[in-house]
């Protein structure tokens, strides 16, 4: 269970369950980021249209962390844009360093990003999950 107490450990596991951890049908991309250090790998299946990502299931194999982020990530059920996704997590790092609020969030969001403000060495797991839907949009660059 690493580092979290039995009763975190029971929070991420509600907070992944917001998500579809399978392989969507309708899927026409995957975006996939990894984190060499721990092994942590995560699958994002999307429907790309009109510079929009949706977000139809994910999988992959990663800590828990990584895996409630993505299930809030995919609660959000947004058609994401580069704007949309940089202004998310830009409120999100913001809360994370200096005390931002958090007023616009739902609930879980907002348990979730408190935890993580108390454990800094995770940020690079709760951020996985947005690093591969941000390669969605490079690729839209290079097209």
């Amino acid at each position: 269970m690493s580092q979290e107490s039995n009763n975190q450990y029971q929070d991420f596991l509600n907070w992944k369950e917001l998500g579809i951890w399978e392989v969507a049908k309708q899927s026409h991309t995957i975006l996939t980021a990894s984190n060499p250090l721990c092994g942590d790998q995560i699958s994002l299946h999307c429907i790309v249209s009109n510079a929009k990502i949706e977000i139809e299931s994910m999988n992959g194999e990663s800590c828990s962390v990584c895996m409630a982020s993505s299930g809030i990530l995919f609660s959000r059920r947004e058609k994401w844009d580069l704007s949309s996704l940089n202004r998310y997590q830009g409120f999100i790092e913001n809360f994370l360093h200096d005390n931002r609020s958090f007023e616009s969030f739902n609930t879980e969001e907002i348990q979730f990003w408190m935890l993580m403000k108390q454990n800094p060495g995770r940020h690079r797991c709760a951020f996985l999950p947005f690093q591969a839907l941000r390669k969605g949009f490079l690729k839209e660059e290079k097209a």
